[in-house]
């Protein structure tokens, strides 16, 4: 039988050494800045341009934010490679054998998956923009 700690620390390992989940996390983080403050510095040098009833109406907070949409794409794409590694790969067999407790293997990998997803996409929030 084995505890939750330790399954823990295997979809950890699991999470940290399929490359993809990895580079998928960063994508996430990176678009996310990157098209916020892109979109953020183009509305900013055009802000004068825009008439009286846009300059009104425009909400600062949504344009940089904008980035969060392709973000959260990135991160659908994460937890499908969180689940699907395993059965691709075939080790969804080892896994369910050395855990046989589903509620103990299943909690552990939304738990791991959550906290790398809520690390990864909490970063661009705390991110400083020089203005």
């Amino acid at each position: 039988m084995a505890s939750v700690p330790a399954v823990l620390q295997s979809e950890w390992t699991k999470i940290r050494t399929v490359s993809s989940t990895i580079w998928t996390l960063a994508v996430a983080f990176i678009v996310t800045v990157a098209m916020g403050v892109a979109l953020s510095a183009l509305l900013s040098s055009t802000f004068d341009d825009l008439s009286q009833a846009e300059r009104g109406t425009f909400d600062p907070t949504f344009v940089s934010f904008s980035g969060m949409i392709l973000g959260q794409l990135a991160m659908v794409v994460f937890g499908v490679l969180v689940v699907g590694s395993e059965y691709s790969s075939g080790m969804i067999r080892t896994s369910l054998a050395a855990v046989p407790q589903r509620g103990a293997f299943l909690f552990s990998k939304l738990a791991v998956a959550r906290a790398n997803a809520t690390a990864w996409g909490d970063a661009p929030g705390t991110a400083v923009v020089p203005g």
